[in-house]
Formats: structure tokens, sequence, C-alpha cells
């Protein structure tokens, strides 16, 4: 139902959107205008100096890249918000990953993006992100982190903090994905 928001004018128009993960293929022409900021994130947690041109080290950044922020190729729309723009930053696969990811954020929030979107995490609950967190919702930031996808009955860590907007997947129907986790935290 995104596009009755569009026609709203809610299009992500003037948000700057983080967005940590394998990175993203600024070559593609769904993210014409998109990409606003780019940094890789070195295996120690470090920013690479000069930042790249954007790119992936894998297909799975560019993926949720585009489901943020994908403009419209060819008539057609992939993207949530094709009007956002996107602070990206390469933050895994590999190295010391608490440290790239924890850099990652700290990019970001430097950044001053809005909204966070992290489609990654430790997989059970673990509390090594909740002050970057906190830091983020009181600095008005969303953080939106992915549950996971080892189905029911599991988590992710930022994902399963109370602090997040913790997003799962689901069908078309609305029906939740038998692959997706969701767990409840009682505190």
């Amino acid at each position: 139902r995104i596009p009755a928001l569009w026609q709203q004018g809610l299009s992500g128009a003037g948000v700057l959107v983080g967005h940590l993960d394998t990175g993203i293929d600024g070559r593609h022409p769904v993210f014409a205008n998109a990409i606003a900021q780019f940094a890789q994130i070195d295996d120690w947690g470090r920013e690479v100096q000069p930042a790249p041109a954007p790119f992936d080290t894998g297909d799975h950044g560019t993926h949720t890249a585009v489901t943020i922020a994908g403009r419209p190729v060819a008539g057609r729309h992939v993207g949530v918000a094709p009007g956002a723009s996107l602070a990206s930053a390469i933050v895994i696969e590999g190295g010391h990953v608490i440290a790239r990811v924890l850099a990652g954020m700290e990019w970001a929030i430097d950044q001053n993006v809005r909204i966070l979107s992290r489609s990654l995490g430790l997989r059970g609950f673990f509390e090594d992100f909740v002050p970057v967190t906190r830091i983020l919702r009181g600095r008005n930031i969303l953080p939106v982190f992915a549950a996971g996808n080892e189905g029911p009955g599991t988590s992710r860590s930022p994902g399963n903090y109370a602090e997040a907007l913790s997003v799962g997947a689901y069908s078309r129907q609305g029906i939740m994905a038998d692959f997706s986790s969701s767990q409840r935290f009682m505190r």
C-alpha cells in the first residue's frame, strides 16, 4: 500500500537514511541521485580514507538499499521511499564485526541521518549495542533493525531491543513469513 503514501506526498524527500550493510552498487540506475554519502569501515573499525566510490562486497547491501530508497527505473518502483537519500557504509562481512558495526553507527550519526537501517544483527540477545541505540533515540534518529531470518522463537540483537523498530518479513497476505524471526523478551 506504499503508492497510497506517495500520492499523499510521502516519498521520503528530504530524509537522509543511514544504511549499514555490505555496501551499495553505486553504478546501478536505481540509485541515480540517491547516494549522498558512502564509507567503507575496515576490518578493525576504521573508516577507509579516502572514501571509495560506492560499491557492494556482496549483493545484500544493494538489495536492502533498493528496498529503502530505490528510484523508479523503466516505470517500475521498488523502493519504499524513492525520494530519500542514503548514507551507506560497508560494515560486514568479516573482520571485527562489533567494531565495524559500532564505527558505522558512529559514522551514520555524524552524517546527521534521521533513520538508521541495519539489516544485520547478532543471534540472540546481546546488550553490546544498547548504549548507542539509546544515543540514536536521544538524537531523534529512528533505529530500524532486522529481527532476523531464523524463524519463530528467535531474534537478533539489536533488532530485539525495545528501543528499536524491529523489522521482519511477511507475505502479500500480511502473514508473517515462516523464515522470519519473531520473539518477545520480557524485561
